[in-house]
């Protein structure tokens, strides 16, 4: 595997059905998913109302918002309860040597902004 560009952020070990891994890389605050033998990296703020949607709980392939339960699907971050046209990031993520790689690079904007997040 090309990992060319990655950046080990965490072990596999760290994520369960109930409970992802919380990270803060290149200024984003991002949970790591797993589901159905798979792992998803999405950005870990609600853009309702800025609650860290890992603090909620996952049903199914579903990232469930602790505030007001806006429901985000977590391939592809749409939000699907309510209902609406928002959406929140995902994050290509590649699994080897059972750990979980990013990009080094996510963004260039806001960097080190958040980095008390976690």
């Amino acid at each position: 595997m090309d990992l060319t560009g990655y950046v080990k952020v965490g072990e596999l070990g760290a994520v369960s059905h109930s409970q992802p891994l919380v990270l803060v890389h290149d200024s984003y605050r991002i949970a790591i998913y797993y589901d159905q033998n798979n792992y998803y990296a999405i950005e870990d703020i609600c853009p309702h109302m800025g609650a860290f949607i890992s603090n909620g709980y996952q049903e199914g392939n579903l990232a469930i918002c602790p505030w007001h339960h806006w429901e985000f699907e977590l391939a592809t971050g749409k939000c699907n309860k309510p209902v609406n046209d928002s959406f929140i990031k995902t994050f290509p993520l590649k699994v080897f040597d059972n750990s979980f790689w990013l990009p080094s690079k996510l963004c260039e904007e806001n960097e080190g902004e958040f980095e008390d997040w976690v």
